[in-house]
């Protein structure tokens, strides 16, 4: 959860600075922002559904298990770390792809 509000504060922040920037060369702030957060959420969604197909297709977990067993003599000391599975991170992106949508939709519903 801490990975998702920090993953969407960096977002809103790369926004915010993109705004600024279009404010300074004559733009609308909250119009850039809003633009801004839609495209973003856009590309976060593509991102996170190609991040999906790609972990639930069969050749790519056939794949990532056979790198995984070739490596796995080598690094025993990684193996008992606690990593994030790419499935979550695809669904992670999905959220947070949503949560910017959503948040644009608001915006622009506030703008009117």
């Amino acid at each position: 959860m801490r990975i998702l509000v920090a993953d969407f504060i960096i977002l809103n922040m790369i926004a915010l600075m993109v705004s600024f920037l279009g404010s300074l060369a004559g733009w609308n702030f909250l119009n850039t922002f809003v633009l801004t957060i839609f495209l973003l959420s856009g590309i976060v969604l593509i991102f996170g559904g190609y991040l999906g197909f790609f972990v639930s297709s069969i050749a790519y977990s056939k794949l990532f298990a056979y790198l995984r067993l070739k490596r796995e003599g080598k690094d025993e000391e990684q193996k008992k770390e606690n990593k994030e599975k790419p499935e979550k991170r695809g669904l992670r992106m999905v959220v947070l792809g949503v949560l910017l949508f959503t948040e644009s939709l608001a915006l622009t519903l506030f703008m009117i």
